[in-house]
């Protein structure tokens, strides 16, 4: 019996042994998935914040995680690329909106050229017609006088035809005769 109860003991002793044995190990099991857990959460967190800020346009934001040589640093690399061509992008438009502003001022100070000249071109005409017109009527001219001819003439054309006069006549007021 002596040796039931040694033999007994023995697979006590085993039995705790193993039950420690297995606690051990899946308590490193543990604290092994919580540390891989974290070395893995904490870079993509790291990552996803500096995309974010990326995303809403600011360009000065550090990308972690470069230097890596797993999945994250691959990450990082896209991520740099994203980066530069959205800091290209925006240099572009940059450029375009600059060309743009100096295309308006260009057409803008054309359209002024323009304008300054016909009316420089105008005004002399203008000029021109005011002083023959003054020098008519110095003269004792009636300038309105071929105006008024014709007009009397084709009102009398329409009266011996029995045709309405065009509706335009309705507009000329019946200049005094001088």
């Amino acid at each position: 019996m002596a040796d039931a109860s040694e033999r007994d003991s023995a697979r006590r002793r085993e039995n705790a042994h193993g039950r420690r044995a297995g606690a051990l190990a899946a308590l490193a099991m543990c604290m092994l998935s919580f540390l891989l857990g974290r070395a893995i959460s904490q870079p993509i967190s790291a990552m996803t914040a500096a995309l974010t800020r990326l995303a809403v346009g600011d360009f000065n934001v550090a990308l972690p995680g470069q230097s890596r040589r797993d999945e994250i640093g691959e990450m990082a690399g896209a991520a740099r690329i994203f980066k530069d061509n959205m800091i290209e992008t925006e240099r572009l438009r940059a450029e375009q909106l600059a060309d743009q502003q100096a295309q308006s001022i260009q057409r803008r100070d054309e359209r002024l050229r323009l304008a300054s000249g016909f009316q420089d071109a105008v005004g002399s005409i203008v000029d021109k017609v005011s002083s023959e017109a003054t020098e008519t009527r110095g003269r004792g001219l009636d300038p309105d006088a071929d105006r008024r001819g014709h007009a009397r003439n084709c009102r009398a054309w329409c009266r011996a035809h029995r045709v309405k006069p065009p509706a335009i006549f309705n507009r000329w007021p019946r200049l005094p005769a001088r």
